[in-house]
């Protein structure tokens, strides 16, 4: 279930997304707090690309704590992500630099989520933008031209790379 509702994210297809993570989260799947976490993570980040900005902060930022309480790091580290996406989102520019600190160590060993999080950042500060261009040339090289291209014809990756491969583009939130 996890898989299919992350495809439905990378696609755009926010409401499958949401109602796959809602069936988990009511499920077995649901009673398990690491597992309950990362569903509440890709329903927090399904409600944002729904337009339902608090309500998706909200979930996000609740599937952070209760990843922390379950100490795991690649679960915390992903409810992470999700919450710098969320703050930005609902125009927490200072929040979002607050978990873009504290995610920047674990990125060293993430190359694609560096991406992103970079890209995210330089739709607030352009100084990320040339870190961004420099760490996705760092995955084509990773991944090779085939992977690399099918990767950048992904909705989602399309519109988060925009604002970086194009510096004229006006970044919308």
């Amino acid at each position: 279930m996890s898989t299919r509702a992350e495809m439905s994210l990378s696609l755009n297809l926010f409401r499958d997304a949401a109602a796959t993570a809602n069936r988990a989260l009511a499920s077995e799947a649901g009673r398990d707090l690491l597992t309950a976490a990362d569903f509440q993570r890709i329903l927090g980040l399904a409600l944002l690309g729904s337009g339902k900005r608090k309500d998706g902060l909200r979930n996000c930022e609740e599937s952070l704590a209760a990843a922390a309480k379950g100490n795991d790091a690649a679960t915390t580290f992903d409810s992470r992500l999700a919450v710098l996406i969320a703050r930005l989102e609902n125009g927490n520019d200072a929040g979002a630099q607050s978990v873009f600190h504290d995610l920047e160590p674990a990125l060293a060993v993430h190359p694609e989520s560096r991406w992103r999080a970079l890209a995210l950042m330089a739709g607030i500060d352009r100084q990320f933008s040339v870190r961004a261009r420099e760490t996705l040339a760092e995955l084509a090289h990773l991944w090779g031209d085939a992977a690399y291209r099918t990767y950048l014809g992904r909705p989602d990756i399309q519109k988060l790379s925009r604002p970086v491969l194009n510096p004229n583009f006006a970044n919308h939130r």
